[in-house]
């Protein structure tokens, strides 16, 4: 299904194709049934600005066209009361992660004899694909819902697989990896088992910075030949809910696992209008790995909007869990290290879709994370709370410099 397009009206200066040097979002009043998001280049100081829009009901925030700021500007008359917290969530956001309800469908997807069906029928994809290894990788978009889906062969036995993926402490080292995860902790016990993960944007940031979403952690099924592991969570930022992170793993032979991945989420209206703002600039020439066509001169062209994005952060997190298998044989000592290099040199491989930063900065920022994680500290990261969210309602909101 293709991706519907941001129109630009012809009256608006259009956005330049680099990253904007600024971000300005300013909220004011308008009727809900205007929806489009239009930003333009402020010439004034290399800006881009957005104008998101009031309703009379905060049911009905949306956004409109946006239009360009020049000699005083509109925004300078516009509080900044509430814009911290939507800059960090949408740091999150737009790499991913915060937008997110799973897709309608099975709470626990298959069994064992189900995924090996799936693998016979994905004998050709998994054999023929643009990565060069037995890795199929699907997505879908559906009333503001999103789902990615990765399924690959691992050159490991499941007898190392299945139970080098249980347990909230290896589920941790595993979600670390990915570059906006700042910090993760396991809680509980039993049918309160709680992953508490704060996600943040990709460079370093203070715990208090960022945002805290608690994961249910669920081992559905685990035994000889089968696991499958869920995380799920009901709430996040900005009134998103319903996160979902499925992981289910069967025994192909005596050498070969075959891997599912599954993440999705949907998004609400608040949600939906910060990942507009961010597809029409800053995101605007990133894409995703399926192939939408091809142009004239035969190469690629690859998906982008929504489902480019939720393409690229299942790898993500598919790479992450790779990188954690491939140095479970180490001495402890030497695990991490190995995990964050071959993470960094797995997404390395699509440049394209995956760079973000360069490889001392990932490394560093890492070291320092993991650090911070094995010291504890959580409570610097508190749940956000419906007083909170609602302030993004309740007032004007002015957005400068955000770098995701």
């Amino acid at each position: 299904m293709a991706t519907p397009r941001i129109a630009e009206p012809a009256t608006l200066t259009p956005v330049s194709t680099t990253v904007p040097a600024t971000l300005t979002v300013v909220e004011t009043a308008v009727p809900a049934m205007e929806r489009t998001v239009h930003p333009v280049q402020d010439r004034s100081n290399n800006s881009t600005t957005v104008i998101f829009r009031m309703g009379m009901r905060r049911s009905d925030f949306d956004a409109r066209s946006i239009r360009e700021v020049g000699g005083r500007s509109e925004s300078s008359a516009m509080a900044t009361i509430g814009w911290m917290r939507l800059r960090r969530w949408l740091g999150a956001c737009v790499l991913g992660w915060s937008c997110a309800a799973p897709l309608v469908g099975p709470a626990w997807g298959q069994d064992a004899a189900a995924l090996r069906a799936r693998h016979a029928a994905l004998r050709e994809q998994l054999g023929n694909n643009p990565f060069q290894r037995p890795l199929y990788l699907e997505s879908s978009q559906s009333s503001g819902n999103l789902k990615g889906e990765i399924y690959a062969s691992i050159e490991q036995p499941y007898s190392i697989v299945g139970p080098a993926l249980q347990g909230m402490d290896r589920w941790c080292d595993i979600l670390i990896l990915h570059l906006n995860v700042k910090y993760c902790q396991g809680s509980g016990a039993g049918a309160a088992e709680t992953l508490t993960v704060v996600i943040g944007r990709k460079y370093d940031q203070p715990l208090k910075d960022a945002y805290r979403v608690d994961f249910g952690y669920q081992v559905g099924v685990a035994n000889s030949e089968f696991l499958r592991v869920l995380l799920n969570s009901e709430s996040g930022p900005l009134g998103t809910k319903h996160y979902r992170i499925l992981l289910e793993a069967v025994a192909l032979d005596a050498q070969r696992t075959f891997v599912h991945l599954s993440y999705s989420y949907a998004y609400g209206t608040a949600a939906r209008i910060a990942m507009q703002g961010y597809l029409a600039t800053i995101g605007r020439n990133k894409v995703g790995f399926t192939v939408a066509g091809r142009r004239a001169d035969g190469q690629p062209v690859h998906i982008d909007g929504v489902r480019g994005v939720v393409e690229r952060n299942t790898m993500r997190y598919y790479l992450a869990i790779e990188a954690y298998l491939g140095a479970v044989n180490l001495p402890p000592a030497e695990r991490l290290e190995k995990r964050l290099r071959d993470w960094y040199a797995a997404i390395e491989r699509y440049p394209v879709q995956l760079h973000e930063l360069e490889r001392d900065e990932y490394l560093e920022m890492k070291r320092r994370e993991v650090k911070r994680q094995q010291a504890g500290g959580l409570s610097a990261a508190p749940r956000r709370s419906r007083r909170s969210r609602r302030e993004l309602y309740d007032h004007r909101l002015m957005v400068r410099g955000v770098a995701v």
